[in-house]
């Protein structure tokens, strides 16, 4: 065997091609075993199969959605939508962990996050603006509480969460554009109070208005975590304190013992096969 000593280009094109062949193994849904929470965990052919198409058709239709949605096409944006619901719920499928929802609900912005979306439901079944606006306030908290709570999911790709994180900025800056220059739920009234003789008028405009808002800014440091600071997609993003999701604390050395022992825990209570947890 004779060893031969590459130039200095060549090598360090190796050394890069090399590093990001890692990268792409380490971050990717093509892993065979991924560590969540101090606890390893296998995954098998078939939920490396679903992860894939799961991906692929949310990411897809959740798109053509959005795009229907700026356009105004408020039927096709349904059909659309609801595709992508079937294919994220395909991709949710057997790929959550409990413990880290549990951990999720802890913090104080998926907490208001979550309310608002539920709050802005109920209005739209309250004060429709048009008869398809129930089925939209649905689909809107049901998005973007998938997408809060991607960090649930035990595997995905870096991609596919730069892709959702994306659509989900548009489509919350879509709904402030809609409510601020244009006449979206115009004139619609949400309710009216007395006080001392004082009759107050709440329009719902300005309610909805409020709450895309708030959920925008409630989100926003966990798009910058994804986009700019955690690149290898180690951290939670919607937790504070920089968790990571291999030990569940602020440390990649140190373990959470509880949360080790509630992720064995979790997985014995569901009886299932390991490969499929």
């Amino acid at each position: 065997m004779v060893e031969i000593e590459l130039q200095p280009v060549t090598r360090d094109h190796e050394t890069n091609r090399n590093s990001w062949a890692k990268i792409y193994r380490d971050v990717t849904a093509r892993r065979k075993s991924l560590k969540i929470l101090g606890e390893e965990v296998v995954v098998d052919d078939w939920l490396d199969w679903r992860v894939k198409w799961g991906q692929r058709g949310s990411g897809l239709f959740t798109l053509m959605g959005l795009l229907c949605h700026i356009v105004g096409l408020r039927v096709a944006t349904v059909i659309f939508t609801v595709i992508a619901m079937i294919f994220t719920v395909m991709l949710y499928y057997k790929n959550v962990s409990f413990v880290i929802m549990k951990r999720l609900l802890k913090e104080a912005n998926v907490i208001i996050i979550v309310m608002l979306t539920t709050f802005n439901c109920i209005i739209e079944f309250l004060r429709p603006f048009t008869p398809i606006s129930p089925i939209n306030g649905i689909l809107y908290m049901i998005a973007i509480n998938m997408f809060v709570f991607i960090d649930a999911m035990k595997l995905k790709s870096r991609i596919y969460v730069i892709i959702i994180a994306s659509l989900f900025t548009a489509l919350n800056i879509n709904n402030l554009y809609n409510r601020i220059f244009k006449d979206s739920n115009k004139g619609t009234v949400l309710f009216n109070y007395t006080i001392q003789g004082e009759e107050y008028t709440i329009m719902k405009r300005s309610i909805q208005r409020s709450i895309f808002i708030q959920v925008f800014l409630f989100s926003i440091k966990a798009v910058y975590t994804m986009f700019i600071k955690d690149k290898k997609m180690e951290l939670l993003i919607f937790a504070t304190g920089n968790i990571y999701r291999e030990t569940g604390t602020a440390s990649k050395e140190i373990e959470d013992t509880t949360f080790s022992m509630e992720m064995k825990r979790e997985k014995t209570n569901r009886s299932i096969d390991p490969a499929t947890v």
